[in-house]
């Protein structure tokens, strides 16, 4: 994944956050499905967007360029936001309660990730 990629301890910390807020996203949006006794896509990027913006990052990995990468991650970041921010404007009447709470709060937690990418790539121009 990518916290291999990087040697920067604080982006592997990075990765490694968004990893697990990853897994648990699509664990409670499987879980979701299931309830609503559907069955889960498997083996497919959810937006060819957010597919492309990764293998960008992916690529900058190699030259180590924290700033082309942190960009890359902000990008990610606000495509998946985007994602959530159409889900809800346009399937809000027809979501339970319940998962209209999950995808509420989903999304506060992907801004909150989008603001601290912000910080690190403030923090970077500051310091060069």
């Amino acid at each position: 994944a990518a916290c291999k990629e990087t040697d920067e301890l604080y982006m592997k910390r990075l990765f490694t956050h968004f990893a697990k807020t990853s897994s648990i996203f699509k664990a409670d949006l499987e879980k979701e499905v299931f309830q609503l006794l559907g069955k889960p896509e498997e083996g497919k990027e959810t937006t060819p967007q957010l597919y492309q913006v990764w293998m960008q990052a992916k690529s900058m990995f190699s030259s180590n360029d924290i700033e082309k990468i942190l960009e890359s991650c902000h990008d990610a970041e606000k495509t998946t936001e985007l994602g959530y921010e159409q889900i809800l404007s346009q399937n809000q009447q027809n979501l339970e309660q319940s998962q209209l709470f999950m995808i509420i709060e989903q999304a506060k937690l992907l801004k909150a990730d989008q603001d601290r990418i912000t910080s690190l790539q403030n923090f970077m121009c500051v310091n060069q």
